[in-house]
């Protein structure tokens, strides 16, 4: 942020991709994830799963990569890169010389947090492979899924088969600069400005094949940017201010759909920026931006897409302002051709001091002008101007570990907030029991960086779920609580899937000399059963004789950390004991040369079955059922409309 002496601070030390310089990257992604453990009863390694239902994808690797990618614009502190700056040429891959990314979910019971693991992020010169920069992707979870092929969706024309997008939100880290890096002006900016050896990435998501139409099966399509970042803000999600989504009622429509999906805002003394990357609807799988005028009848008459200031905090989405009782900074000519990708959304509009100095104290807002010149409010700023989000959301827990820390940040009007409790309750997202297996506080405060730690416990949940393991914990969390004590997320642009979620693994004791039958099978037999790709391609992992053939790979890939992209196993939801024993058995020498891992007595249980077996739904999917769908994620893009506060009527409001 650039400021001259005696201008006033209007902004935090937020430094991301809403900053300059900023590069923008396009293009399309693979993502192969398994689908036959969305569905519990798969988990039971005595019956072999129906071939008839093992979802659309049931042989995936869980591969995360870059595919056909490049940086598409950039925007340095002085305006758009020049058309001979080098940056405009490069291209975004994945790591040459390492597997590729993965991604997995936590578990059957909450795949709405769906990570990349293991991913490099490398751009580089198509032409000559020099490198300008490359880092890891820090570990992150999507957020905000909403339909963002709306029109499609209505119209039952869904090529895809997916209609709702979602965003991550990361850092990179362990950045290095290459030759390119000192021939652009822009990345040379870039690199001056960003703090240690991070920088700021967001990746939206979208168009994703569920089919096998036109041949794009298991990829999408992406935009995103790239920028400096600031060591003490959050990770996973940006430290702006906040303007939440806004659903519409259509006619025949049964549920209220999303019209704009949420966005971040940033205020400072030379300029008004807001992010809409993952905001605007889009009429195919390419991102072609939607027309929000041609959908329904309550933007009938609608002139141009405005971003602004409300005259006062008691202002609403819905509201019909006279001309001149918003103060506008500009239109977003989001219709313009190639503006998604040139941009990635992102729309920076030059402003006077004195514009920033009242959008200190007054709501942001996303306006429609009308043809007779009035404004209709589509979405405003979060009550009061306070936002309060989780960092990295989602733990892994071992039984009587460490426990797991997640820090939460509050800004209002987008500078940090002192002494802000925050209120915290289990969520009905998550299955939470037993109870007394998680443990955590009523509340917690931030400091006066605006930020605040709070700590999970686990202990043994036992067999809560037969053939799965452990249990899923979610707490729902809100500045604010109603009367009778419940979370309140009114105003707060917070939704039902914003929580902390944790697997808590069950007790499983690392025996002294673990046995093929009794210790190892059992967990390798489910692997195999719910990862067929591994045995197609590798070897059977139920095979006693294939893994002592292999045990040395097998070693290599069990000992990695778990942010590696070899790691094992790929879904990262082994608890830590049982990986423990796995890696012990591949080191226990027997002296036999026909066995030498400790095989053991074959169970008799694990190759009969007394009853067919039960099918056991989660809430999730239950709740996917509800909204007649086949897919949760699906359902909880409806579920996220749904319950979105800011609901525009089906036709024009006359009232000024």
């Amino acid at each position: 942020m650039r400021l001259s002496v005696g201008e006033p601070v209007v902004a935090g030390v937020t430094m991301s991709h809403l900053e300059a310089p900023r590069i923008v990257i396009s293009g399309r992604f693979i993502s192969d994830v398994s689908t036959i453990n969305n569905d519990d009863v798969n988990f039971d390694i005595k019956q072999a799963p129906d071939p008839s239902d093992l979802g659309w994808n049931p042989r995936g690797g869980a591969t995360f990569d870059f595919y056909n990618c490049n940086v598409s614009g950039a925007l340095g502190s002085g305006g758009p890169a020049a058309a001979t700056d080098p940056v405009l040429s490069l291209a975004v891959s994945g790591a040459p010389d390492r597997p590729s990314g993965k991604m997995v979910d936590l578990d059957p019971d909450w795949q709405m947090s769906s990570e990349i693991w293991g991913l490099t992020v490398r751009l580089f010169d198509p032409k000559t492979g020099e490198l300008a920069f490359r880092g890891k992707f820090g570990v992150t979870q999507f957020r905000d899924l909403f339909m963002r092929q709306l029109a499609q969706a209505i119209a039952g024309q869904l090529p895809n088969g997916q209609p709702s997008g979602g965003r991550f939100v990361s850092v990179l880290t362990g950045v290095t600069w290459g030759p390119v890096a000192d021939r652009s002006p822009l990345i040379k900016e870039l690199r001056t400005l960003t703090e240690g050896d991070e920088l700021s990435i967001v990746l939206n998501m979208f168009g994703y094949y569920y089919t096998e139409a036109d041949g794009r099966h298991t990829t999408g399509a992406l935009t995103g940017c790239i920028g400096p970042r600031h060591a003490a803000e959050p990770r996973t999600f940006v430290g702006a201010r906040r303007l939440p989504a806004l659903s519409i009622n259509l006619p025949g429509v049964q549920r209220p759909v999303i019209l704009l999906g949420p966005a971040d805002a940033r205020i400072d003394a030379e300029r008004a920026t807001i992010d809409l990357g993952h905001a605007l609807l889009i009429s195919d799988t390419d991102g072609t931006i939607t027309d929000i005028s041609t959908i329904g009848t309550a933007l009938s008459g609608m002139a141009a897409l405005e971003f602004g200031l409300l005259p006062n905090e008691t202002t609403q989405s819905g509201a019909r302002l006279n001309d001149g009782a918003a103060t506008i900074f500009g239109p977003i000519d989001y219709l313009k051709s190639g503006w998604p990708r040139q941009t990635g959304g992102v729309a920076s509009i030059p402003i006077s001091a004195a514009l920033a100095t009242q959008a200190a104290s007054k709501p942001l807002a996303l306006l429609a002008r009308m043809a007779d010149g009035s404004h209709l409010v589509l979405t405003r700023e979060t009550r009061d101007g306070l936002y309060v989000r989780a960092d990295s959301f989602v733990h892994r827990l071992d039984p009587g570990g460490p426990g797991g820390d997640t820090a939460f940040f509050a800004y209002s009007r987008g500078l940090p907030v002192d002494n802000q409790t925050i209120h915290l309750a289990l969520s009905p997202m998550g299955n939470n029991t037993p109870a007394q297996a998680f443990g955590f506080p009523n509340t917690i405060k931030t400091n006066g960086t605006g930020r605040a730690s709070l700590h999970v416990t686990a202990s043994d949940p036992g067999t809560a779920r037969p053939d799965i393991d452990g249990q899923i914990y979610a707490v729902g969390y809100s500045p604010r609580v109603n009367a009778g004590g419940q979370l309140d997320l009114g105003g707060t642009g917070l939704g039902p899937l914003d929580v902390v979620v944790a697997h808590v693994r069950s007790g499983f004791p690392v025996p002294d000399r673990p046995e093929w039958f009794r210790d190892v099978q059992p967990i390798m037999a489910q692997f195999a059963q719910l990862y067929p790709i591994m045995s197609r391609h590798l070897f059977d992992l139920a095979d006693y004789d294939a893994m002592a053939k292999h045990r040395r790979m097998l070693l290599l890939a069990f000992g990695r950390l778990i942010e590696d992209p070899n790691y094992m196993p790929v879904t990262r939801d082994l608890s830590e004991n049982k990986r423990q024993t796995i890696i012990k058995w591949l080191k226990t020498e027997t002296g036999d040369p026909d066995a030498p891992l400790v095989k053991g007595i074959p169970i008799t249980a694990l190759v009969a079955r007394a009853a067919p077996p039960v099918r056991r739904r989660s809430p999730m999917a239950a709740q996917a059922r509800a909204f007649g769908e086949d897919d949760i994620k699906r359902a909880m893009a409806l579920l996220f409309a749904e319950k979105t506060e800011a609901v525009l009527p089906t036709t024009n409001q006359s009232g000024r």
